[in-house]
């Protein structure tokens, strides 16, 4: 179908173009009320960044065509286009409302007299081919004793449809009674005699069926040979894994999440943990990069070596500078310090492994959709869990608290050995930067052109 084309038009030298539903400047509509769009600002006059920033964004462009419509100046950076709209009317020129009604109007004729003509070459079109399909049945049918009696078709069912019908012979359709990847068995069916055709059609089904069913069994057959080889692995590493009552969880995790695979459809995705480790010779850290289909990123752990006491004590002054960041963040302070405190909360000491006395470990966790989507803001501001068990460690339970999916549990099977050498290459540090509020920030100027 041939789109009607946009009409283009000028006013005060701006150009604009209309496709029958309004005015277009700078390929933006006209919106009336902008206060949900307006960055929300302080007493002083300051833009209010974190709540500002959660909204969602428009590039530059479709600022100064609100600007355009109001009959506001479109020069100048972001915040000036922005404080003009705030103070400008809410109302479109008039002569741009009579303007669109016009174009509007003249659009909508050029588009029904494009809808006909498509409609008539349609037409002609149809019956060249249903002209063409009566002369394919009438070659295959014309003769009762050496003809055929039956025949299958797998292309233009309507054109082969009405041609039948106009030759008085009988017609069927035959299509799976669900999708088959690896054969096409969705046909016509048409023949002399409905008793013939309903013939066929049974052999359609029969062949069908044993198909899909020797299919089944092959799928069947591959797939608990992967789960056994799985297995297999599993236990090697299982083993591997244990050192004198000490588990080394490090390497890599196969993760399963109902939960996720229910809501987003992910069945087909595989989700993964690596995690690291990195020793010196007073303290250690513990992280994982984590892909869990609809999101990604990095966990940090805390560890386990304390009573619930002081776990509670230490989650309360991380969350009390995490909040405190916040704070200053808005008021656009250096909060690097800040943050190298609360990344002090990551140090494990060496012996702080898990272990059968020692399975469960908190972790905190920064992270975005995966693909290069949206960063998670906020996501580190409450730790939750992580326990370990089997033998070596080598089986997990958590959970994840995200936008997406609240209360997510998630279990893993570590299906490889860590490499020291890889956890010493990562840069965890810039890692978790990267996913920080201010990184939110640049990636929305990069995107938006900021506030």
């Amino acid at each position: 179908m041939n789109m009607t084309p946009d009409i283009p038009v000028t006013y005060n030298r701006l150009k604009y173009t209309c496709r029958g539903q309004g005015l277009e400047g700078y390929g933006h509509r006209f919106v009336a009320d902008l206060t949900p769009h307006l960055p929300t600002l302080f007493k002083n006059g300051k833009v209010k960044k974190g709540e500002t920033n959660r909204r969602q964004q428009y590039e530059p462009n479709w600022w100064k065509a609100q600007c355009t419509f109001r009959g506001l100046s479109e020069k100048g950076k972001l915040p000036e286009l922005q404080d003009r709209l705030r103070k400008g009317p809410n109302v479109m020129l008039p002569e741009l409302v009579e303007l669109e009604k016009r174009v509007n109007s003249e659009w909508m004729v050029k588009d029904e007299a494009l809808r006909l003509q498509e409609e008539r070459e349609a037409e002609i079109q149809y019956q060249k081919e249903v002209d063409e399909a009566t002369d394919i049945l009438k070659k295959a049918f014309h003769d009762e004793k050496s003809g055929s009696d039956i025949i299958r078709i797998k292309n233009r069912w309507s054109e082969v449809w009405d041609a039948a019908e106009s030759l008085k012979l009988t017609c069927a359709a035959f299509r799976s009674p669900h999708r088959v990847y690896w054969k096409d068995y969705d046909c016509l069916v048409v023949g002399r005699s409905k008793a013939s055709v309903d013939t066929e059609l049974a052999i359609l089904r029969k062949e069908f069926n044993d198909d899909v069913e020797a299919k089944e069994r092959e799928e069947e057959a591959k797939e608990k040979e992967k789960e056994a080889e799985r297995d297999a692995t599993a236990r090697a590493v299982a083993i591997m894994s244990e050192k004198g009552g000490m588990w080394d969880v490090t390497g890599t995790w196969k993760i399963s999440c109902p939960e996720i695979d229910r809501q987003y459809n992910t069945e087909r995705k595989d989700m993964a943990l690596q995690i690291y480790r990195i020793n010196t010779q007073t303290s250690s850290q513990m992280f994982a990069k984590f892909d869990f289909a609809i999101i990604e990123g990095w966990f940090r752990f805390e560890g386990s070596a304390m009573s619930k006491a002081s776990r509670k004590k230490k989650g309360a002054l991380i969350g009390q500078k995490l909040k405190r960041i916040d704070y200053e963040y808005e008021h656009e302070s250096d909060t690097d310090s800040d943050e190298e405190e609360i990344n002090e909360a990551f140090y494990l000491s060496p012996n702080d492994r898990p272990s059968t006395k020692q399975p469960t470990f908190n972790y905190r966790w920064r992270g975005r959709e995966t693909g290069e989507g949206e960063i998670e803001v906020g996501s580190d501001k409450n730790s939750t869990s992580i326990t370990f068990s089997g033998q070596g460690g080598a089986k997990l339970s958590g959970t994840i608290e995200c936008e997406y999916v609240q209360g997510c549990k998630f279990t893993g099977v570590k299906m490889e050995m860590g490499d020291p050498r890889e956890a010493s290459r990562v840069k965890i540090e810039e890692e978790w930067r990267e996913l920080n509020e201010r990184a939110y920030d640049r990636e929305c100027t990069r995107r938006w052109g900021g506030w």
